[in-house]
């Protein structure tokens, strides 16, 4: 069947869409979504139907209009990155959600008796992902820059009894940009009697720049430290322009839920079974326009670092609260009155806001947003 074009006012309504998301981009500091890639070698493909159906790293398919070879690529080079054991498993999932509820659903099949436990700083798909997984959970308070508080996660796990225990590990808090520490958390695991434990860490933002710019801090939450499973999404840097991400896994643990399928010829060990053919080519090139450009793309990602504490002093200098946590590019700061979240589609929660300075946030646009906040504070502009 050949798509109907449009009629003049259905064109003439997208294009009044399309140049309303330009004019938005000006203004787009307060979530994580590049909007620097350069995806035409990749656009031929959205001619194609393709479906990644079924565990990439099984038996070929019937479906030839699919791109796992790309897809192991992906989960190959960052299975390297985080130093994942020898017998590893993992997919392109459609984003930072459906890898934390992946790693939650393996940890579930190999503790079914577990609690699972994560701060109060977690995103919101971590206890929406327990409540459909039906897994009993518990929140932990977190400190007032969002790590989650460390003695109050051992008093929790001193009450609870049994040795089974699930621990999502933040590796950048949503709002507050915040790093729990791994080793602590496995320490505290040992010291109150959880042998049979499992690790999630969500590095939805986090983890893929991280993985270019600090091994040092890398190396503080990939499976070196014995954790389970890890999840990042691909287009909150790099601005890829679908939603995706990408899981990491123990095979031991995706073996547990595979399934053949004798309808895709396959074996399924993945949460949606159809998945999207073009999200693997898209995280594929990105890696490999990455790999062409490793220094330019890691120096972008230090100057982005760089800016967010530049950021935080000025605005900090208008006697607004405001901070910057370790290793982290988003600037926390005290919810601006007026107008400034809306326009400028900052985050907020309680009492804060946070922008996020990426590689596409220009100088330019940082002058104007902090000239904005000088002029609500009543100060002199901080542009010069």
């Amino acid at each position: 069947m050949t798509a109907l074009l449009p009629d003049c006012k259905d064109r003439a309504r997208l294009d009044a869409l399309f140049a309303s998301f330009l004019a938005a981009k000006e203004h787009a500091i307060g979530y994580p979504s590049g909007s620097y890639f350069d995806n035409r070698p990749i656009r031929q493909f959205l001619e194609l139907s393709l479906n990644n159906a079924g565990d990439p790293f099984g038996v070929a398919t019937p479906n030839r209009l699919n791109t796992h070879p790309f897809e192991r690529e992906v989960i190959e080079h960052y299975a390297d990155t985080f130093h994942a054991p020898e017998n590893f498993s993992g997919y392109v999932t459609g984003g930072g959600s459906e890898g934390n509820l992946y790693g939650m659903y393996l940890a579930r099949e190999k503790y079914p008796r577990a609690t699972i436990y994560f701060s109060d700083q977690s995103h919101y798909s971590i206890e929406k992902n327990a409540r459909l997984l039906k897994i009993p959970y518990t929140k932990i308070a977190s400190s007032e820059k969002g790590q989650i508080d460390y003695a109050a996660l051992a008093e929790q796990l001193r009450r609870d009894p049994g040795s089974e225990a699930i621990v999502v590990a933040n590796i950048g808090t949503t709002m507050l940009g915040a790093i729990d520490h791994v080793p602590k958390i496995l320490d505290i695991l040992d010291d109150t009697g959880k042998t049979d434990h499992a690790i999630h860490c969500d590095a939805a933002f986090f983890g893929i720049p991280l993985s270019l710019i600090d091994a040092e801090v890398c190396a503080d939450f990939d499976f070196h430290q014995a954790i389970d499973s890890i999840a990042c999404s691909g287009h909150k840097t790099s601005g890829l322009p679908i939603p995706c991400g990408f899981v990491i896994v123990k095979k031991e643990n995706a073996d547990r839920i595979a399934k053949a399928i004798e309808y895709i010829g396959a074996s399924d060990n993945t949460i949606t079974g159809s998945r999207s053919g073009i999200a693997p080519l898209l995280l594929w090139y990105d890696l490999r326009c990455i790999a062409a450009n490793r220094a330019l793309v890691k120096q972008q990602y230090l100057d982005c670092y760089e800016k967010a504490q530049s950021v935080s002093l000025q605005i900090a200098a208008l006697g607004v609260e405001s901070f910057v946590n370790e290793h982290s590019n988003i600037v926390v700061f005290e919810k601006p009155p007026n107008d400034i979240p809306e326009r400028w589609q900052l985050a907020t929660e309680g009492k804060w806001s946070h922008l996020m300075v990426l590689p596409h946030v220009t100088d330019a646009v940082l002058v104007r947003f902090l000239d904005e906040m000088a002029a609500t504070a009543g100060t002199l502009s901080v542009s010069s």
